[in-house]
């Protein structure tokens, strides 16, 4: 398939919005302008304007692929992607199919954790069976390992996937949505929100926040971190070391150290963290029994 990478772009947004903001779908041109361009969860991060995006559903509402959803008289066109009907994809490959069209090749292990919010897989022998199946369809590719690599990763076929390169980025957390744990995970993790901001190179910068008496129970994880309160006040636990914290404090978490986070204030706590990692998604958390 021949599908360039604006296509592929708009197409992933679609359908991720789909499943993960589903009461703002379809979505406005603005809206997949603002979806392709974050600088979040995409691989590279691009710059299209709106007649780019548009010219590009164009493309794809000829080859069946999208169309136009909203009616004569309303006063804003919304779009909304056709892939489940027109490839017959089950939820699962639609999933992974997304990721890969924002992401770029990844590992099964990437897939898995990068797909949680589109189709929660139990394990990566699912995803490896979902990709197969796409494979045997010639929809996605095994590639084979480079030199230093140590798992081999998956690529999709409709089209051509823009060259990632490492540029600035800006981001504005009053245009991101809120996210959170699946429903089922809270009790074990925790009621906490948080908007990731800007990433790559090894840095995720995001905002967290805790509404007074909840807490982000104790975890760990392979990545360094650092908090930096932005409002509130709270209580952080690192391998048992408790400190209060309020606004300006700071606290240096070391790799695999267990920590906690409590707001003991009655407003909300807002606290900044970075990441040692390209993505949040590339963060493995490992909560305590």
């Amino acid at each position: 398939m021949d599908v360039d990478a604006v296509e592929l772009r708009v197409l992933g947004c679609l359908i991720e919005k789909q499943r993960t903001t589903p009461d703002q779908y379809p979505l406005s041109l603005n809206g997949l302008r603002l979806a392709s361009n974050q600088a979040t969860n995409r691989d590279p991060v691009v710059d299209y304007d709106e007649t780019t995006i548009r010219a590009a559903l164009d493309r794809l509402s000829h080859r069946g692929w999208t169309r136009l959803a909203s009616g004569p008289g309303s006063r804003v066109a919304k779009f909304r992607h056709l892939l489940e009907e027109a490839l017959q994809l089950t939820p699962s490959q639609l999933a992974l199919l997304a990721v890969l069209m924002l992401r770029g090749p990844q590992t099964l292990g990437e897939l898995r954790t990068r797909s949680a919010r589109l189709y929660p897989f139990p394990s990566t022998d699912d995803v490896e069976a979902t990709l197969t199946a796409l494979t045997e369809r010639e929809l996605v590719v095994r590639l084979p390992k480079r030199p230093g690599e140590r798992e081999e990763r998956w690529s999709q076929l409709l089209g051509t996937d823009a060259a990632p390169a490492a540029r600035p980025a800006f981001a504005n957390q009053g245009e991101q949505e809120w996210e959170t744990w699946p429903e089922a995970l809270v009790v074990e993790r925790g009621l906490v929100s948080w908007k990731t901001l800007v990433n790559g190179q090894g840095l995720t910068l995001g905002v967290a926040r805790l509404l007074p008496g909840e807490s982000l129970h104790p975890h760990r994880h392979d990545q360094a971190e650092v908090y930096f309160v932005l409002e509130g006040e709270g209580r952080v636990t690192v391998d048992g070391d408790a400190r209060s914290v309020g606004p300006g404090a700071a606290v240096f978490i070391p790799g695999d150290a267990v920590h906690s986070f409590v707001n003991t204030g009655t407003g909300d706590a807002r606290f900044a963290y970075v990441l040692a990692a390209n993505s949040f998604a590339d963060v493995e958390y490992r909560f305590e029994a």
